[in-house]
Parts: structure tokens; C-alpha cells; sequence
């Protein structure tokens, strides 16, 4: 009979630190079934108790079929929802020196609810009367707050 040499850690208690190892730990063994499906797959946000943990994980198609970004469709999809047109995607602006570049949005973010990445790859959240503003364009809307 073969004997297992590896030592397992035991938890005896779900905390905030064990989790946010957990979720890292959680990714990297993700990936490579997000590969292998062409996806991203992420662990999102935890609810747990002393006990119990439960994540939420979230799936995200890298490619539609139709060849345009996971990010690109959703934005064109649901750009009007918050007084953009659809072909805002893409576009570059700049904003206190920086330039950005429209790259998708965040829906829950009510007042700024629209994503740019700066040149060095960081992503910003932005009102989109200052989007707007910026690029030129009217919004679908009189005024979005």
C-alpha cells in the first residue's frame, strides 16, 4: 500500500484571508478549463459564515461567433440602457491627460457605468454626459445623471 507523503492543512475556520487565498488558488485551477472552452472563468464575490463558503463564479465568452470580443457584443447590446450609442465602443478620449479608450460597460455602476482602459492598461469607471462630452456625441437620452 502506497503512502501519501503530502501534508494537508486543515481550516478550522473560513475567514476573509483564507478566502481571498482560496479564490486565487480557485482561478489558477480554472484556467485550464477556461482554455480549453475558449471562456474566462473567474471565482467572483464569497458570502461564508465561520463553516461555510459559497462563491459565486463567473463565466465570460472571450469570442462570439460572429467573431466580435465577449466584451464588445455585451457593450453593444446593453449601451442604449444607459444613453450610449452602440458604436461608442472602441472609441478613444481624453481625460486629464490620459488617453482612453471605451472598452466596455459596468451596469450596476449607476452613475458611472461606462469602462475605458487607459493607455497603461488600467481600467476607469466614467459618467456618460463626460463620455459624451469628450468624444463629441449626443447621448440617447436628454440627460443622464
Amino acid at each position: 500500500m502506497a503512502t501519501n507523503n503530502t501534508v494537508r492543512a486543515t481550516v478550522g475556520e473560513i475567514t476573509k484571508p483564507f478566502l481571498v487565498t482560496l479564490r486565487a488558488e480557485l482561478d489558477a485551477a480554472l484556467q485550464a478549463v477556461a482554455e480549453k472552452h475558449g471562456v474566462s472563468i473567474r471565482a467572483g464575490n464569497a458570502s461564508f459564515d465561520a463553516l461555510h463558503a459559497n462563491f459565486k463564479v463567473e463565466v465570460k465568452v472571450l469570442q462570439t461567433a460572429g467573431g466580435v470580443s465577449g466584451d464588445e457584443a455585451e457593450f453593444r447590446r446593453y449601451a442604449g440602457m444607459v444613453g450610449l450609442q452602440p458604436d461608442v465602443y472602441g472609441k478613444t478620449f481624453v481625460s486629464n491627460g490620459s488617453t482612453f479608450t471605451v472598452s466596455g460597460l459596468s451596469l450596476k455602476s449607476r452613475r458611472m457605468p461606462v469602462l475605458a482602459r487607459r493607455e497603461d492598461g488600467k481600467v476607469y469607471k466614467f459618467p456618460v454626459n463626460i463620455v459624451c462630452l469628450k468624444l463629441g456625441v449626443a447621448t440617447s437620452y436628454a440627460e443622464v445623471r
